[in-house]
């Protein structure tokens, strides 16, 4: 799953850097997380935890959210 999370990202040009300083709730988070959740077993704690979004009940939250 982390070589998915790194292409996905990669995809977005964004870095583990770019993670930690921008927002939770940033669009290209939540893109990747849904995309993670459609396609993959990743939990909501790991999504969390690797693009660091916060706690695992936000990631479901925004992952849900219409955009």
């Amino acid at each position: 799953m982390e070589s998915c999370v790194a292409a996905l990202m990669e995809r977005q040009k964004k870095s583990e850097d770019d993670a930690k300083r921008e927002p939770k709730s940033a669009r290209w988070k939540v893109e990747i997380a849904r995309e993670l959740r459609a396609k993959t077993t990743a939990s909501n704690r790991w999504i969390a935890g690797h693009l660091a979004m916060g706690h695992p009940t936000r990631v479901c939250n925004l992952i849900n959210q219409k955009m």
